[in-house]
């Protein structure tokens, strides 16, 4: 009977090579897709003052990215609101410029926003690139 003896210290090595490697590889996808969804935010976000645009950020949390809006009013411009009363909460009036001329009202009718839905296409967007971007950061990173 013959014996083969192998040394399975390189194969174990390349192994925990390879899970490291792996693990790496998630990060950086998961990297790059939370970069590419602000990008997209940002560019189908609505523009006035450019703070809604400056609050767009993200947090890496384990395996997974939080990508959002920090501002209170994004959810009435993305989801939009229905016409409304405005009353004052804190006074006896609002007090507002309308015209280079400053009104007081004892209340006001919003005509409500109509929804922009920038996030929700943001987010249709880079889930159809997603596949192309975990591929190109794949290459980059293997080689």
């Amino acid at each position: 009977m013959m014996w083969i003896a192998h040394n399975l210290d390189d194969v174990l090595s390349a192994f925990w090579e390879l899970v490291e490697r792996s693990a790496s590889l998630a990060e950086r996808v998961i990297r790059e897709a939370a970069r590419r969804a602000e990008e997209l935010i940002r560019e189908r976000a609505p523009r006035r003052t450019g703070k809604l645009a400056r609050s767009i950020g993200s947090a890496i949390e384990g395996n997974r990215a939080l990508v959002g809006v920090r501002v209170d009013y994004a959810r009435f411009l993305e989801w939009g609101a229905r016409p409304h009363e405005i009353r004052p909460r804190h006074a006896r009036a609002l007090r507002f410029v309308m015209r280079g001329r400053v009104v007081f009202a004892k209340r006001v009718w919003h005509p409500g926003i109509r929804p922009r839905l920038f996030v929700l296409s943001a987010a249709e967007a880079l889930g159809a690139e997603l596949e192309g971007l975990a591929s190109e950061v794949m290459s980059n990173v293997l080689g």
